[in-house]
């Protein structure tokens, strides 16, 4: 929705970047490491994006996981957690990372965790001043800059961790987390660079990549 009307006519991951779809910047990137295998789930305009990947997959070995209703950011690793046989790496369609992919495998390999969110500091300016009391004595920012660790939606994931997936249902990936966090599961975080990070999934950020060479 935050995409419309562009997704009106084509879904997210065909949106082009200098004129190649999303997806496309994704798998390259990913081929650069020698990946051997693609799972996509699909669901919003999904015959469309089929037929597109069916085309593209005699390059790359992409398998489709239909969703017959929306399960959410992470509901559809259910859906193949029986033909997942070791750690692997998720990523939302509209986003893109230009950093070693071995690095951050490493990284999650090295501290042993069950699943490693990839983070960018982003810097967040308010418009405004800032008043904040401390002690009955006023203090004021003119117009902070803030930073903070961002989920950038790209991930490493354990297979153990899937088996806390007992069902299919909506599952988004916070809730995910939640439940990765009650059955005690390491979770980590892999920093990057703010400008490693390409966002397609807000109307500004897409606009503004529209024709960039990344």
């Amino acid at each position: 929705t935050r995409l419309r009307p562009y997704t009106s006519v084509l879904p997210k991951p065909l949106l082009p970047i200098n004129q190649k779809p999303t997806i496309n910047h994704i798998i390259d990137r990913f081929m650069l490491y020698n990946t051997k295998k693609f799972f996509v789930t699909l669901n919003y305009k999904s015959e469309i994006l089929k037929t597109y990947l069916k085309d593209i997959s005699k390059i790359n070995p992409i398998v489709t996981i239909q969703e017959k209703k929306p399960l959410g950011t992470a509901g559809s690793l259910f859906l193949i957690k029986k033909q997942l046989k070791n750690d692997f790496f998720l990523t939302n369609c509209d986003t893109i990372i230009n950093e070693n992919y071995n690095e951050i495998y490493n990284y999650h390999k090295i501290k042993k965790n069950d699943l490693t969110i990839v983070t960018a500091t982003k810097k967040f300016k308010i418009p405004y001043g800032v008043c904040n009391l401390k002690d009955n004595k006023l203090e004021m920012r003119e117009k902070p800059e803030l930073k903070h660790n961002v989920n950038t939606g790209f991930y490493i994931i354990s297979k153990n961790c899937l088996k806390i997936l007992k069902k299919k249902e909506y599952l988004d990936f916070n809730d995910f987390l939640q439940k990765c966090r009650k059955n005690n599961k390491k979770i980590g975080i892999f920093k990057i660079k703010e400008k490693s990070w390409i966002d397609v999934g807000q109307m500004k950020e897409y606009k503004n990549n529209l024709n960039k060479n990344i």
